[in-house]
């Protein structure tokens, strides 16, 4: 099986300038698979349904379509779910991932939790929501500024101080337990410090380098491909050697996607943890990944599609704009196309409220 990768919404990695401008006017971003047995197949039965809705194009491309032809994305949705043809998706609320980010480096730190399960999972997730309406944008700005260097304990201890100062005199659970994981993450810097075993790093944003040496910090992209990795790893039971993963063209960030995809295929069982019931990222065995320009690929454009749909849907939803009927029944056929014990579906990467006002606004 080939599957095919293509994104929607700005890959760029948090910096002060994005965070300051709504996340460069993209705060939302979805990574979509799709898996295809039979290339030639797939193309003629969507080569049939592209006349039918009279669209024409060198390149189906999903910013051409979705105002023009809704209509076109209900079939679509239909095609893929009656040739039972697998979706991986990965749709992100950048700030969610930011506080997310925050959650697992200041709040429950590496080493906190001694065994990952879900219930630990549910326990990062509520502090991730609380975080994500509360926390405001400066913080943020100030998370990226800490140095590792000479001054890391005094910005350190200030940021933290700053996030505690917000939710100290709230009087809900959430709140009472956040301060308490903040304070606790304090005393544990300073006993590193004193003992000679402090890791500024353990405590700030993961980054890598581009191909151009220029460091990028929490890309949505990476993340999300690393969890549909693990998904697909799930659906084909760990037996990932016949696949060919075919992603869109990334002249910025391929070679990070190449390091991230043989950092999981290398984790040692004892450094997985809990991640959800969908994916697996215990690997026995290799994918095979190429990158192609999306003109020379059908199933890379069809994953166009689905993520295109998906991100001017849930833009048109989340900001109250209208959406016509013919999208709000598209985006029910794509909901229904999932199974969470074999890794398909959405995985939404937002908070409860969030999602709550997507779906609201969808159906």
């Amino acid at each position: 099986m080939k599957i095919f990768i293509d994104e929607s919404g700005n890959t760029g990695g948090l910096t002060h300038a994005s965070i300051q401008n709504g996340y460069s006017g993209q705060p939302f971003f979805v990574l979509a698979a799709l898996g295809i047995d039979n290339e030639q197949q797939f193309q003629h039965a969507l080569q049939l349904l592209l006349e039918k809705h009279r669209i024409k194009s060198i390149e189906i491309k999903s910013s051409n379509i979705y105002k023009k032809r809704p209509a076109f994305y209900s079939e679509f949705f239909e095609l893929l779910k009656t040739n039972k043809i697998p979706l991986f998706i990965e749709f992100v609320d950048k700030k969610y991932m930011a506080v997310a980010t925050i959650v697992n480096t200041l709040v429950l730190p590496a080493g906190v939790i001694e065994s990952e399960t879900r219930e630990s999972g549910l326990i990062r997730n509520s502090f991730a929501d609380l975080l994500s309406l509360n926390l405001p944008d400066t913080s943020f700005v100030d998370y990226l500024s800490v140095s590792t260097g000479e001054n890391f304990l005094k910005e350190i201890y200030r940021l933290i101080e700053s996030i505690i100062r917000i939710f100290e005199t709230k009087p809900d659970e959430v709140s009472k337990c956040l301060v308490h994981a903040l304070r606790m993450t304090e005393q544990e810097i300073q006993s590193e410090f004193e003992s000679g075993e402090l890791d500024p790093h353990k405590y700030l944003p993961p980054s890598d380098l581009n191909k151009n040496g220029k460091r990028t910090t929490v890309l949505p992209n990476l993340s999300s491909f690393a969890n549909i990795y693990a998904r697909i790893n799930k659906y084909c039971g760990k037996s990932v050697s016949e696949i060919t993963i075919i992603h869109d063209e990334q002249l910025q960030f391929d070679s990070m996607i190449i390091r991230g995809k043989e950092y999981l295929e290398n984790l040692s069982a004892h450094n997985i943890g809990y991640v959800s019931c969908s994916t697996d990222y215990k690997f026995n065995s290799r994918a095979k990944l190429l990158f192609i320009d999306s003109k020379e690929s059908i199933g890379v454009q069809a994953a166009d599609l689905v993520a295109g749909f998906l991100m001017r849907a849930a833009k048109d939803a989340l900001d109250s704009a209208p959406v016509v009927s013919e999208i709000k029944a598209a985006y029910s056929v794509l909901a229904s196309i999932e199974n969470e014990d074999i890794g398909i579906g959405i995985n939404h990467v937002m908070s409860r409220l969030t999602l709550a006002r997507l779906f609201h606004n969808l159906r």
